[in-house]
């Protein structure tokens, strides 16, 4: 059996716009629409704008000495398994990505914090945060670049098929995680 030229390419085009479409966020379950700033971001319960960085935001200057004690202390969290430590450096709402997913979204630190040990159980894990800047470079270069911006705390699990996270941090504390399997990356 031949495909027709013609049939061959439609099923190519719906399956990039199926493969690059986004489910837009479920509704409020009260029906009302979710607040918005003067921005457009969505405003969290509490009222304060999500602190998470605009993907079209300059990276802005080199991080300082107190950016990189709030690094130290999440990367020492994801290496040591803890948990709690991790929920302690992370604002209280998280966007969680999962690359090649439709996981996770916007959460809360605890549930954020849980979905990291879930997948990298303390123990279990050897990680490597000492990526050399050319190998950040090619994950920035990559499908998902947006989520290694200049200053995220950048690791990889020292095993046979290694995993990536990024963990976005802004105002002094964790305000995006995304990880995944390096293959999918670049």
């Amino acid at each position: 059996m031949k495909i027709r030229p013609a049939v061959a390419a439609g099923a190519a085009v719906l399956a990039a716009l199926l493969l690059t479409a986004c489910d837009p966020p479920a509704p409020d379950p009260s029906g009302s629409p979710a607040p918005t700033s003067a921005s457009g971001t969505p405003t969290p319960p509490g009222g304060s704008p999500s602190p998470g960085p605009d993907a079209s935001e300059d990276p802005g200057e080199s991080p300082g000495p107190d950016d990189e004690a709030v690094r130290a202390n999440v990367r020492d969290a994801i290496g040591s398994g803890d948990t709690a430590a991790l929920e302690s450096w992370m604002h209280g709402s998280v966007q969680v990505i999962l690359a090649a997913s439709e996981c996770c979204g916007t959460t809360d630190a605890a549930e954020a914090a849980s979905i990291v040990h879930e997948r990298f159980p303390s123990g279990s894990t050897t990680w490597d945060f000492s990526l050399d800047e050319g190998a950040v470079a090619v994950y920035r270069g990559g499908w998902y670049g947006e989520h290694f911006p200049v200053g995220a705390v950048v690791g990889r699990t020292v095993e046979e098929h290694p995993w990536v996270i990024a963990l976005t941090i802004s105002e002094g504390r964790v305000s995006r995680v995304f990880y995944g399997p390096e293959d999918v990356l670049p």
